[in-house]
């Protein structure tokens, strides 16, 4: 990969998150994750590394931005080469997940198709759920375990 002049910086970090994973590995920082696109992961997702571009665009973005990010910094964020992360968003871009434009070094990327996606994997999984549901008796069923 190629060496950036970026240098991740260090938090201090809650105790409760603390638990969930460690210090020293939310230490650079940490990205929210929606329970509902872990759930749907396996459904969207083929390639780890695209899970690495989202989490950097999600990590960029902060109300009241005054500049766009970089392809450098966002592939610096991913952990990631930038041709690598320049193909992933591209690819990402070509399976309608994201919104593309503006130059290498103010790049706007919106996750909106994605977004839509993941509600509506979601949606489909919840009446696939509510389906089966309806088949399970309320009756003393044992559990296998």
């Amino acid at each position: 990969m190629t060496k950036s002049n970026f240098v991740r910086q260090h938090l201090s970090v809650n105790s409760s998150l603390a638990t969930k994973w460690s210090y020293t590995v939310l230490e650079e920082g940490y990205v929210p994750m929606p329970k509902m696109f872990i759930r749907t992961l396996s459904t969207i997702l083929g390639d780890v590394r695209d899970l690495q571009v989202i989490l950097a665009i999600v990590d960029y973005k902060r109300p009241n931005l005054t500049r766009k990010p970089s392809l450098e910094y966002l592939s610096f964020l991913a952990g990631l080469d930038v041709d690598l992360f320049r193909r992933r968003i591209e690819e990402m871009r070509l399976k309608n997940w994201l919104l593309v434009s503006g130059s290498d070094s103010e790049m706007e990327i919106s996750l909106d198709p994605l977004l839509k996606l993941i509600e509506e994997k979601a949606a489909a999984q919840d009446k696939e759920y509510a389906n089966s549901s309806d088949e399970v008796s309320d009756s003393n069923t044992e559990l296998p375990y």
